[in-house]
C-alpha cells in the first residue's frame, strides 16, 4: 500500500512540519545555507588558454592510457605464447611504452602549467586589489594633506588679523602698559 503525502498548510513562522506517511517521525526540516563566493575578472583569452591547457592534457593523458595498455597487452601476450619473442613484439612493447612514458610526461606537463597559469591570475587579481586600495589610500591621504595645507595657508592670515586685533584691543585698554 502506497501512503499519500498531505502536506500541512504553510505557516511562514513554522521552520519544521511533519509529513503523514504512515510512519512515525518522518519529518522534513528546511535549511537555508549561504555560500560567499569570490569572483575575480579573467580575459576571455585567458580563459581560452585554461581550456586548451586542459584539452592538451587530457589528450596526452589519453594517449598514457592507450599505449600503457598496449604495453601490458604486448607484455601479457610475450609471457603467455611458448614461441619466442620475434623482433617485431619487442619492437611494438618499446614503441608503447616510449608512447606511454611521453604521454605521461607531457600530461604532467600541461597539468602544470594549468596550475601554475591559475596562480598567476589569481596572483595578478590579488596584486591588482591591493593596487587598487592603495592607490585609494594614497589618494584619500593626498586630499587629505592637501586640505591641511590650504587651511594652514588660510589661517596664517586669520591669525596674523586676530594678533593684530589682540594688539589693538590690548593697547587701547593699556595691558600693554
Amino acid at each position: 500500500m502506497a501512503s499519500e503525502i498531505q502536506p500541512p498548510p504553510v505557516n511562514r513562522e513554522q521552520t519544521q512540519f511533519e509529513v503523514s506517511t504512515g510512519q512515525r517521525g518522518a519529518r522534513i526540516e528546511t535549511l537555508h545555507t549561504d555560500r560567499k563566493v569570490k569572483i575575480w575578472g579573467i580575459l576571455e583569452t585567458e580563459i581560452d588558454l585554461l581550456i586548451n591547457y586542459g584539452s592538451e592534457e587530457r589528450l596526452w593523458s589519453q594517449i598514457f592510457g592507450g599505449s600503457l595498455a598496449l604495453a601490458l597487452g604486448c607484455i601479457w601476450s610475450m609471457m603467455t605464447q611458448d614461441a619466442p619473442i620475434s623482433k617485431y613484439e619487442k619492437l611494438f612493447f618499446a614503441m608503447f611504452t616510449f608512447g606511454a612514458v611521453v604521454g605521461f610526461l607531457k600530461s604532467h606537463q600541461y597539468r602544470r602549467k594549468q596550475k601554475n597559469t591559475i596562480a598567476v591570475l589569481a596572483a595578478d587579481r590579488r596584486r591588482d586589489f591591493f593596487e587598487q586600495v592603495g592607490e585609494l589610500i594614497l589618494n584619500w591621504l593626498r586630499k587629505s594633506i592637501n586640505r591641511k595645507s590650504s587651511n594652514e595657508l588660510q589661517e596664517g592670515p586669520r591669525q596674523q588679523e586676530t594678533q593684530s586685533i589682540r594688539e589693538r584691543a590690548g593697547g587701547q585698554t593699556g595691558e600693554g602698559k
